[in-house]
């Protein structure tokens, strides 16, 4: 009872490369064993030990029960030891365990593991860059989502696609291409961490997942790969339009773009669209904001605070009687409260609260944030609202 043919449980690569690699050895001390994969195990839940049974002996089992197998593994592995009197490798008490004990195998076949890495592997690889397959980004992504349910934790998803790259196949040929895409897939795994998730999604476009990271945290992982990129010397590059070879991008941050696997990558892609519009070689993150009214151009100045003891400078862009887009020296988290004071020509400063909605990096420098209005006096509000209708009429 609990024996399932169709569990679909795999443990992630990085997690299976560790359980090869303990498993490879030449001997194995049980005790060292238990101990290790308990700690791996921490991570996943009993879930884990589906994908463990099933990596060496290619049975499946539902979480629960897969645990408890494991148990009476170690249990069938100790009372060996005491009957035959001398130490035992546990890969052998695994298989007379499923053979003979619990009976679970018909055909004895406990699997080589290196013969079992290579054969994950080319399934969910692309053959041409060697990143993951587009099969795979879907599993992981579903997987992170509920993961990040689990904890609470956020993650981003980045679209990243290769600037013009029908007019580089069509000038240089579909070989150079190919070239192009193996020296841009190094340069995004160069630039990534190693529980990040890189895939090609299909032609030029490739997808990172980006475990607990915030929209701001994801924005200067993808500006240090779309840098990379603009600096690297890729054959034939100087013929691109823009004399280089480039990618734009687009990011979605769960939860509070999207709420599905499916939202991720259509909100992501939106982003990546609005990256193409302004130019190519930027990246541009998903827009949360929401301007129920209209914008007016206008340069105010004034600064702003995250912490009482340190303001910061600002110089406005545009205003709505809702928001205001403005420049800064120095970036905010999105989601944050800020402080803000505003001068209008021959009045009083204005005081408000507002929270961040969007940051884009204009340059090392500088960057606009946009905040939609949460608090402002009565006073305050009608003398900024009339600010903006005046300028409204004016235009």
């Amino acid at each position: 009872m609990g024996y399932s043919q169709r569990a679909g449980f795999s443990v992630d690569p990085k997690t299976e490369e560790k359980i090869i690699g303990l498993f490879s050895k030449p001997a194995l001390n049980a005790n060292a064993v238990a101990r290790r994969v308990e700690a791996m195990a921490k991570g996943h839940g009993d879930a884990f030990y589906t994908g463990l049974l099933y990596m060496l002996a290619h049975l499946e089992f539902t979480p629960k029960v897969a645990r408890v197998q494991w148990k009476e593994i170690l249990h069938h592995h100790e009372n060996l030891v005491k009957k035959l009197g001398r130490p035992l490798d546990l890969r052998v008490a695994l298989l007379d365990y499923f053979l003979s004990w619990n009976r679970k195998l018909r055909n004895p076949k406990i699997l080589e593991l290196k013969i079992y890495q290579l054969t994950k592997k080319e399934a969910i690889s692309d053959e041409l860059t060697g990143l993951f397959n587009y099969r795979y980004f879907e599993e992981a992504l579903e997987r992170e989502i509920k993961r990040s349910h689990r904890y609470g934790a956020p993650f981003s998803l980045l679209m990243l696609d290769l600037d013009d790259f029908k007019y580089y196949n069509d000038r240089n040929g579909h070989l150079a291409g190919n070239q192009v895409l193996r020296q841009l897939s190094q340069k995004i795994q160069e630039n990534v961490r190693q529980i990040d998730v890189v895939a090609r999604y299909g032609g030029e476009e490739f997808a990172v997942i980006l475990p607990s990271t915030s929209k701001q945290g994801a924005l200067l992982t993808s500006e240090r790969i779309r840098m990379a990129i603009e600096k690297h010397k890729f054959p034939f590059g100087h013929f691109q339009p823009k004399k280089k070879v480039s990618v734009s991008g687009g990011i979605a941050t769960f939860p509070i773009d999207a709420k599905s696997p499916r939202e991720m990558v259509e909100r992501a892609d939106t982003a990546l669209y609005r990256a193409k519009s302004d130019g190519k070689n930027n990246i541009k993150a998903y827009l949360t904001e929401t301007r129920s009214f209209t914008r007016v151009d206008e340069r105010l100045v004034g600064r702003f605070s995250v912490l009482p003891h340190k303001t910061i400078h600002l110089s406005t862009r545009d205003l709505s009687k809702n928001g205001i887009l403005f420049e800064s020296s120095e970036s905010v988290a999105i989601g944050s409260f800020l402080n803000m004071r505003i001068h209008i020509p021959r009045q009083k400063a204005l005081r408000l609260e507002a929270q961040v909605v969007r940051v884009e990096r204009l340059s090392n420098r500088r960057f606009d944030i946009g905040v939609a209005i949460s608090k402002m006096s009565p006073a305050d509000r009608k003398r900024f609202e009339h600010h903006v209708d005046t300028l409204l009429t004016a235009a």
